[in-house]
């Protein structure tokens, strides 16, 4: 702790050294990619030449096989809704905690990610958790697939800017809408009311809102399934990619 304090005279100029770096790295090179639209802003608006940057998405490994289609919830069943990833505060998961508890109807939440009861923000997330919440933790790629086909809608509720989302892909391929936050990455894959639900990040509220809705109209989520676009595969990046390399040949 006391050496981080002692080095801190030292990080602006490290931080002014590795901006030029950066800078020339950008003024020499032919073609700067980025992942999508609000990175590929970003990236320009801080100086890399717009006419040599490029969006190129991520690509996804395909799900196993399996006959995907829409997902159906029946009136008499609950409202599957499925959470991937890390357990950190920033990534939003007791936004979505909080809301549940104030949402009527039948609801469920499952949780796939390694949860630390240990630390202060994994028993904020137990106190938030009730009887409707079950935690998976920690899921192997087949299991993250067939979890996500389970579930009716999949939650991405970061409270920070994201750069990508490949769980909001992953959840695409499978013909799963999103409820995510409307910020970044996120507000560029996620089409509100097409293919899933933008939301406010943090907002309590506007959650509660969306999951009640979800749970009221059964015929929702199948309808924002069946929108859901086809994501980029890995070998089609790749041959987008080489692609831009052919053209930068002298």
């Amino acid at each position: 702790k006391w050496a981080g304090w002692a080095a801190a005279p030292a990080l602006p100029p490290l931080l002014a050294w590795r901006s030029r770096m950066l800078r020339e790295i950008m003024d020499y090179a032919d073609a700067l990619l980025a992942p999508c639209p609000f990175v590929r802003d970003w990236y320009v608006a801080h100086g890399a030449p717009a006419e040599r940057t490029a969006v190129v998405p991520l690509g996804i490994d395909a799900p196993p096989p399996a006959p995907d289609a829409p997902p159906v919830r029946q009136a008499d069943e609950p409202l599957r809704v499925l959470y991937v990833g890390g357990l950190a505060w920033q990534k939003g998961l007791h936004v979505l905690l909080e809301a549940a508890r104030g949402v009527t109807g039948r609801l469920e939440i499952e949780i796939a990610g390694d949860l630390d009861v240990t630390s202060e923000y994994g028993a904020q997330l137990r106190g938030l958790a009730d009887e409707r919440v079950r935690l998976l933790g920690r899921l192997d790629r087949t299991a993250v697939w067939a979890a996500m086909r389970n579930a009716h809608l999949i939650a991405v509720p970061p409270l920070w800017y994201e750069t990508y989302s490949l769980l909001t892909h992953e959840a695409f391929a499978v013909q799963r809408p999103v409820l995510a936050s409307d910020l970044g990455a996120l507000a560029d894959a996620v089409h509100d009311g097409v293919d899933g639900l933008l939301l406010p990040p943090g907002d309590v509220d506007a959650w509660r809102a969306a999951l009640q809705r979800a749970v009221d109209e059964p015929g929702l989520v199948t309808q924002l399934g069946a929108a859901t676009p086809q994501p980029a595969t890995i070998e089609g990046v790749a041959e987008q990619t080489l692609t831009l390399y052919r053209r930068c040949e002298p």
